[in-house]
Protein backbone atom coordinates (compact mmCIF):
# COMPACT_ATOMS: atom_id res chain seq x y z
CA UNK A 1 0.00 0.00 0.00
CA UNK A 2 1.28 3.27 -1.01
CA UNK A 3 -0.82 5.75 0.26
CA UNK A 4 -0.12 5.83 3.93
CA UNK A 5 -0.05 8.80 5.45
CA UNK A 6 1.84 8.57 8.88
CA UNK A 7 0.97 10.88 11.59
CA UNK A 8 2.62 10.95 15.01
CA UNK A 9 0.74 8.58 17.48
CA UNK A 10 -0.20 6.79 14.37
CA UNK A 11 1.14 4.37 11.66
CA UNK A 12 -1.17 5.44 8.60
CA UNK A 13 -2.75 1.61 8.36
CA UNK A 14 -5.43 -0.77 9.24
CA UNK A 15 -6.30 -3.98 9.16
CA UNK A 16 -9.73 -5.19 7.33
CA UNK A 17 -9.82 -9.16 7.54
CA UNK A 18 -12.71 -10.64 5.91
CA UNK A 19 -13.59 -13.96 8.24
CA UNK A 20 -16.36 -15.14 5.12
CA UNK A 21 -13.64 -14.94 2.06
CA UNK A 22 -10.39 -15.46 4.18
CA UNK A 23 -9.58 -12.06 2.33
CA UNK A 24 -7.17 -9.76 4.45
CA UNK A 25 -6.45 -6.20 3.41
CA UNK A 26 -4.88 -3.14 4.30
CA UNK A 27 -6.38 0.16 4.47
CA UNK A 28 -5.10 3.41 4.55
CA UNK A 29 -6.22 5.62 8.35
CA UNK A 30 -5.79 8.54 6.71
CA UNK A 31 -8.02 11.54 5.67
CA UNK A 32 -10.91 8.71 5.99
CA UNK A 33 -10.65 8.97 10.27
CA UNK A 34 -8.84 12.21 10.28
CA UNK A 35 -11.69 13.98 13.01
CA UNK A 36 -11.37 10.76 15.24
CA UNK A 37 -9.48 10.13 18.27
CA UNK A 38 -8.90 7.55 20.27
CA UNK A 39 -10.08 3.73 19.89
CA UNK A 40 -13.50 3.68 20.73
CA UNK A 41 -13.92 6.49 18.35
CA UNK A 42 -12.24 4.76 15.65
CA UNK A 43 -14.84 2.10 16.30
CA UNK A 44 -17.64 4.07 16.48
CA UNK A 45 -16.98 5.40 12.89
CA UNK A 46 -16.63 2.13 11.16
CA UNK A 47 -20.11 1.48 12.94
CA UNK A 48 -21.80 4.73 11.60
CA UNK A 49 -20.19 4.31 8.10
CA UNK A 50 -20.75 0.41 7.79
CA UNK A 51 -23.08 -1.79 9.82
CA UNK A 52 -26.81 -1.68 9.19
CA UNK A 53 -28.62 -0.15 12.33
CA UNK A 54 -30.95 -3.25 12.87
CA UNK A 55 -28.03 -5.71 12.76
CA UNK A 56 -28.05 -8.16 16.11
CA UNK A 57 -24.57 -8.97 18.26
CA UNK A 58 -24.62 -12.56 16.39
CA UNK A 59 -25.45 -11.77 12.96
CA UNK A 60 -23.04 -12.22 10.49
CA UNK A 61 -22.70 -8.15 9.61
CA UNK A 62 -21.78 -7.32 13.20
CA UNK A 63 -18.20 -6.26 13.29
CA UNK A 64 -15.60 -6.36 15.60
CA UNK A 65 -13.19 -2.94 15.91
CA UNK A 66 -10.08 -3.58 17.74
CA UNK A 67 -7.95 -0.20 18.02
CA UNK A 68 -5.79 1.20 20.96
CA UNK A 69 -5.02 5.68 20.94
CA UNK A 70 -2.75 7.41 19.85
CA UNK A 71 -0.70 7.00 22.86
CA UNK A 72 -0.54 3.45 22.69
CA UNK A 73 3.24 1.74 22.68
CA UNK A 74 4.86 5.28 23.21
CA UNK A 75 5.18 5.07 26.82
CA UNK A 76 3.16 7.14 28.00
CA UNK A 77 1.09 6.00 31.24
CA UNK A 78 -2.06 4.92 31.21
CA UNK A 79 -2.30 4.77 27.42
CA UNK A 80 -2.31 0.20 27.24
CA UNK A 81 -5.95 -0.10 26.87
CA UNK A 82 -7.01 -1.76 23.56
CA UNK A 83 -10.92 -0.34 22.85
CA UNK A 84 -13.20 -2.97 21.04
CA UNK A 85 -16.37 -1.58 19.73
CA UNK A 86 -19.12 -3.98 18.52
CA UNK A 87 -22.65 -4.61 18.93
CA UNK A 88 -23.28 -5.99 22.58
CA UNK A 89 -25.22 -8.76 23.66
CA UNK A 90 -25.15 -7.59 26.79
CA UNK A 91 -27.74 -4.76 26.34
CA UNK A 92 -31.37 -5.46 26.84
CA UNK A 93 -34.21 -5.02 24.93
CA UNK A 94 -32.56 -3.24 22.21
CA UNK A 95 -28.77 -4.54 21.32
CA UNK A 96 -26.67 -1.19 21.02
CA UNK A 97 -23.16 -0.42 19.56
CA UNK A 98 -20.51 -0.40 22.69
CA UNK A 99 -16.77 -0.68 23.53
CA UNK A 100 -15.00 -3.33 26.16
CA UNK A 101 -11.92 -1.83 27.11
CA UNK A 102 -9.15 -4.80 27.58
CA UNK A 103 -5.56 -4.32 29.23
CA UNK A 104 -2.27 -6.21 28.89
CA UNK A 105 -0.07 -5.66 25.96
CA UNK A 106 -2.50 -6.06 22.96
CA UNK A 107 -2.73 -2.08 22.21
CA UNK A 108 1.32 -1.54 22.38
CA UNK A 109 1.75 -4.56 20.23
CA UNK A 110 -0.40 -3.70 17.32
CA UNK A 111 0.96 -0.46 17.09
CA UNK A 112 4.63 -1.89 17.21
CA UNK A 113 3.04 -4.35 14.60
CA UNK A 114 2.35 -1.34 12.76
CA UNK A 115 -1.29 -0.53 12.54
CA UNK A 116 -3.74 1.66 14.18
CA UNK A 117 -6.71 -0.80 14.47
CA UNK A 118 -8.28 -4.19 13.03
CA UNK A 119 -11.97 -4.20 11.38
CA UNK A 120 -12.76 -8.24 11.47
CA UNK A 121 -15.98 -8.74 9.87
CA UNK A 122 -17.99 -11.83 8.32
CA UNK A 123 -17.68 -15.28 9.62
CA UNK A 124 -15.40 -18.46 9.60
CA UNK A 125 -16.81 -22.07 8.43
CA UNK A 126 -14.54 -23.22 10.93
CA UNK A 127 -12.26 -22.58 14.37
CA UNK A 128 -9.79 -20.07 13.61
CA UNK A 129 -7.52 -17.48 14.95
CA UNK A 130 -6.04 -14.26 13.71
CA UNK A 131 -1.97 -14.31 13.32
CA UNK A 132 -0.08 -10.85 12.69
CA UNK A 133 3.53 -10.78 12.75
CA UNK A 134 4.36 -7.50 11.57
CA UNK A 135 3.49 -7.30 7.76
CA UNK A 136 2.75 -10.86 7.95
CA UNK A 137 -1.38 -11.27 8.53
CA UNK A 138 -2.98 -14.69 8.08
CA UNK A 139 -5.71 -16.50 9.30
CA UNK A 140 -4.64 -19.65 10.72
CA UNK A 141 -6.47 -22.87 11.98
CA UNK A 142 -7.53 -23.39 15.52
CA UNK A 143 -8.21 -27.07 15.20
CA UNK A 144 -6.76 -28.38 18.62
CA UNK A 145 -7.50 -24.81 20.39
CA UNK A 146 -11.29 -24.71 19.97
CA UNK A 147 -12.91 -26.00 23.12
CA UNK A 148 -9.62 -25.12 25.66
CA UNK A 149 -10.26 -22.61 28.32
CA UNK A 150 -8.43 -19.37 28.03
CA UNK A 151 -5.46 -20.02 30.29
CA UNK A 152 -4.77 -23.46 28.22
CA UNK A 153 -5.71 -21.75 24.59
CA UNK A 154 -3.09 -18.55 25.10
CA UNK A 155 -0.33 -21.07 26.27
CA UNK A 156 -0.54 -23.31 23.25
CA UNK A 157 -1.24 -19.93 20.64
CA UNK A 158 2.60 -18.91 22.35
CA UNK A 159 3.90 -22.25 21.51
CA UNK A 160 2.50 -22.28 18.09
CA UNK A 161 3.97 -18.68 17.40
CA UNK A 162 6.17 -16.91 19.92
CA UNK A 163 6.24 -16.66 23.84
CA UNK A 164 6.57 -12.92 23.30
CA UNK A 165 3.60 -12.37 21.28
CA UNK A 166 0.35 -10.65 22.70
CA UNK A 167 -2.38 -13.29 22.74
CA UNK A 168 -6.09 -12.38 23.41
CA UNK A 169 -8.50 -15.57 23.38
CA UNK A 170 -12.36 -16.29 24.38
CA UNK A 171 -12.93 -19.53 26.33
CA UNK A 172 -15.77 -22.50 25.73
CA UNK A 173 -17.89 -19.89 27.21
CA UNK A 174 -17.94 -17.45 23.94
CA UNK A 175 -17.21 -20.58 21.73
CA UNK A 176 -20.95 -21.42 23.13
CA UNK A 177 -22.55 -17.95 23.13
CA UNK A 178 -22.90 -17.25 26.37
CA UNK A 179 -23.89 -13.67 26.51
CA UNK A 180 -21.44 -12.76 29.08
CA UNK A 181 -18.69 -14.39 28.07
CA UNK A 182 -15.35 -12.43 27.81
CA UNK A 183 -12.09 -11.62 26.27
CA UNK A 184 -9.11 -12.84 27.41
CA UNK A 185 -5.94 -11.16 27.15
CA UNK A 186 -2.37 -11.60 28.42
CA UNK A 187 -3.50 -14.25 31.32
CA UNK A 188 -5.93 -12.15 32.95
CA UNK A 189 -7.06 -8.94 31.29
CA UNK A 190 -10.66 -9.37 30.39
CA UNK A 191 -12.71 -7.43 27.59
CA UNK A 192 -16.38 -8.08 28.64
CA UNK A 193 -19.32 -9.29 26.73
CA UNK A 194 -17.71 -9.45 23.72
CA UNK A 195 -16.80 -13.34 24.08
CA UNK A 196 -19.86 -14.59 21.98
CA UNK A 197 -19.51 -12.14 19.50
CA UNK A 198 -16.03 -13.75 18.70
CA UNK A 199 -17.59 -17.00 19.20
CA UNK A 200 -20.49 -16.44 16.39
CA UNK A 201 -17.41 -15.85 14.07
CA UNK A 202 -15.46 -18.98 15.01
CA UNK A 203 -12.72 -16.33 16.25
CA UNK A 204 -10.76 -18.17 18.85
CA UNK A 205 -8.38 -15.32 19.46
CA UNK A 206 -5.88 -12.85 17.96
CA UNK A 207 -2.30 -13.28 17.81
CA UNK A 208 0.06 -10.34 17.66
CA UNK A 209 4.20 -9.54 17.42
CA UNK A 210 5.32 -6.39 16.36
CA UNK A 211 8.76 -4.22 16.50
CA UNK A 212 8.43 -1.31 14.85
CA UNK A 213 9.16 2.01 15.91
CA UNK A 214 6.74 4.30 17.39
CA UNK A 215 6.81 7.94 16.04
CA UNK A 216 5.70 10.47 18.40
CA UNK A 217 6.84 14.48 17.90
CA UNK A 218 8.52 15.84 20.97
CA UNK A 219 11.45 16.96 22.67
CA UNK A 220 13.18 13.85 23.80
CA UNK A 221 14.33 15.58 27.13
CA UNK A 222 10.98 17.39 27.05
CA UNK A 223 9.31 13.93 26.38
CA UNK A 224 11.18 11.50 29.03
CA UNK A 225 10.70 14.63 31.73
CA UNK A 226 7.19 14.58 31.60
CA UNK A 227 6.65 10.51 31.35
CA UNK A 228 9.05 10.30 34.43
CA UNK A 229 7.24 12.72 36.43
CA UNK A 230 4.02 10.76 35.59
CA UNK A 231 5.28 7.66 36.99
CA UNK A 232 6.30 9.08 40.10
CA UNK A 233 2.66 10.31 40.47
CA UNK A 234 1.28 7.16 39.75
CA UNK A 235 3.86 4.86 41.00
CA UNK A 236 2.93 5.75 44.63
CA UNK A 237 -0.49 5.16 44.10
CA UNK A 238 -0.32 1.62 42.23
CA UNK A 239 1.08 -0.26 45.48
CA UNK A 240 4.12 -1.12 43.71
CA UNK A 241 2.76 -3.83 41.80
CA UNK A 242 4.83 -4.94 39.10
CA UNK A 243 5.39 -8.19 36.76
CA UNK A 244 5.84 -11.48 38.39
CA UNK A 245 8.03 -12.13 35.43
CA UNK A 246 10.71 -10.54 33.50
CA UNK A 247 9.24 -8.51 30.67
CA UNK A 248 10.75 -6.05 27.98
CA UNK A 249 8.14 -3.62 28.81
CA UNK A 250 9.13 -2.76 32.78
CA UNK A 251 12.15 -2.07 34.67
CA UNK A 252 11.77 -3.88 37.39
CA UNK A 253 9.87 -7.51 38.04
CA UNK A 254 9.30 -9.19 41.16
CA UNK A 255 8.16 -13.05 41.43
CA UNK A 256 6.23 -12.60 44.62
CA UNK A 257 4.07 -10.07 42.73
CA UNK A 258 0.47 -10.96 42.27
CA UNK A 259 0.40 -9.54 38.99
CA UNK A 260 1.14 -12.24 36.77
CA UNK A 261 -0.65 -11.00 33.37
CA UNK A 262 2.56 -10.12 31.68
CA UNK A 263 4.72 -12.70 32.24
CA UNK A 264 5.88 -14.36 28.70
CA UNK A 265 4.12 -17.18 28.39
CA UNK A 266 6.59 -20.34 28.26
CA UNK A 267 8.29 -19.18 31.56
CA UNK A 268 8.71 -21.68 34.24
CA UNK A 269 6.91 -21.22 37.36
CA UNK A 270 8.98 -18.80 39.89
CA UNK A 271 9.17 -19.31 43.48
CA UNK A 272 7.62 -17.03 45.69
CA UNK A 273 10.24 -14.29 47.27
CA UNK A 274 9.85 -10.66 48.70
CA UNK A 275 12.93 -9.43 46.60
CA UNK A 276 12.27 -7.37 43.82
CA UNK A 277 15.08 -7.57 40.77
CA UNK A 278 15.85 -5.92 37.52
CA UNK A 279 14.64 -6.92 34.60
CA UNK A 280 17.55 -8.30 31.98
CA UNK A 281 15.47 -8.09 29.23
CA UNK A 282 15.65 -6.31 26.05
CA UNK A 283 14.88 -2.81 26.22
CA UNK A 284 12.58 -1.53 23.93
CA UNK A 285 13.23 1.29 21.82
CA UNK A 286 11.14 4.62 20.71
CA UNK A 287 11.84 6.72 17.36
CA UNK A 288 11.70 10.49 18.74
CA UNK A 289 11.17 12.83 16.06
CA UNK A 290 12.18 16.22 17.31
CA UNK A 291 11.69 19.83 16.21
CA UNK A 292 13.71 21.49 13.91
CA UNK A 293 15.21 23.10 17.10
CA UNK A 294 16.60 19.75 18.97
CA UNK A 295 17.87 16.85 17.65
CA UNK A 296 16.42 13.35 17.08
CA UNK A 297 17.15 10.59 18.49
CA UNK A 298 16.09 7.73 20.01
CA UNK A 299 13.98 7.37 22.98
CA UNK A 300 15.43 4.84 25.48
CA UNK A 301 12.09 3.87 27.55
Amino acid sequence: MDNIQKRYGYTGQSLRVNLTTGKITKEPTFPRFKDEIGGTALGYRVFWDEVPPKTQPLDEANKLVIAPGPFSGSGALCSSRTSITTIYPTIYPMPMIASAHIGGDMAARLKQAGYDFIIIEGKSDKPVYLYINNDEVELRDAKGIWGQGTRRAQQMLADRTSPMASIAVIGPAGENLVPMSVLISARQHSGGGIGSVFGSKKLKGVVIIGDQPIHIHADKKEWQKITERNIDLFGSLNQHVVPSAPNPLFEFWAPGSRWNGMATFGRKPIRRSRSVKICAAPTRFLTVDAPASSSSANLRV
